[in-house]
């Protein structure tokens, strides 16, 4: 299989078709034939122009990097090119003309990347047709675009959605502010985190930076959020205060951040 990248212009008479597939089959009970179609429009996707500009891969590697993608699936790239068509979807809230999304149709995710400041915009699942046309209508938005759920998944929102992992910092070293850079810079590398505390520790001397499993039902994530934050993986330190009740893991800076 080919990676291809796709701008939503060209693929917008495709999405169209599907669309009016979607409004016939309503009520009709044609569930079979509604997921044939909508085989047969993504089929029809994966003919369509390269965009030369940034191969496929390339922009799949520097997103890989800032975060962990799913493995096994080739991702569809589209290239955002009308934002007039994207301004009622929260997922595209923060979105810039020429911004990239791909779409994980196994994985029912969808990332949105700004290649000029080389950073996640947005992570969100992708709703992908399963059953009748009705129970899957927020699929399909217009003729032009995918519809993505308006559900956020990615750091800079201030709700604690479910299925988040909450991190507590803290400034394990005498110097001031180290807490505010990191805590920004982790969920971009760890989209399933959330950090909801940043604190000074009760000891200012580590030397390392340390990981903590807190909730003691994390183990899974720790080992991510460790790697993620360059962090050694400890129980909690004696004489070391708590972390907010709700805290799955603790990362406490040490020296070596500095």
């Amino acid at each position: 299989m080919s990676l291809q990248e796709y701008d939503f212009k060209k693929i917008g008479l495709f999405l169209g078709f599907l669309l009016v597939l979607v409004v016939a089959l309503i009520g009709t009970g044609g569930s079979l034939y509604y997921r044939s179609q909508f085989k047969k429009t993504q089929d029809i996707l994966k003919q369509a122009s390269i965009n030369p500009s940034d191969s496929a891969q390339t922009i799949i590697d520097k997103v890989g990097k800032l975060i962990k993608l799913p493995q096994g699936e080739i991702p569809t790239i589209a290239t955002i090119s009308d934002l007039s068509k994207l301004k009622d979807q929260a997922f595209f809230a923060r979105a810039k003309v020429g911004d990239k999304v791909l779409l994980y149709a196994e994985a029912k995710k969808a990332v949105l990347y700004d290649p000029v400041d080389n950073v996640i915009v947005e992570v969100g699942p992708l709703l992908v047709p399963t059953g009748t046309p009705s129970q899957n209508e927020a699929f399909v938005e217009n003729s032009k675009n995918i519809k993505i759920s308006a559900t956020p998944a990615i750091a800079g929102i201030t709700a604690s959605p479910s299925g988040k992992v909450k991190v507590a910092v803290y400034n394990g070293t005498e110097v001031t502010g180290i807490t505010d850079s990191f805590a920004s810079e982790l969920p971009k590398k760890v989209i399933e985190v959330q950090v909801i505390q940043k604190t000074a520790a009760a000891n200012n001397d580590y030397a390392k930076t340390l990981a903590i499993d807190i909730s003691g039902n994390k183990k899974d994530m720790l080992s991510e959020v460790a790697k993620a934050a360059g962090a050694e993986i400890s129980e909690m330190p004696a004489g070391e205060k708590k972390p907010l009740a709700d805290t799955d893991i603790l990362i406490i800076l040490g020296s070596d951040k500095l």
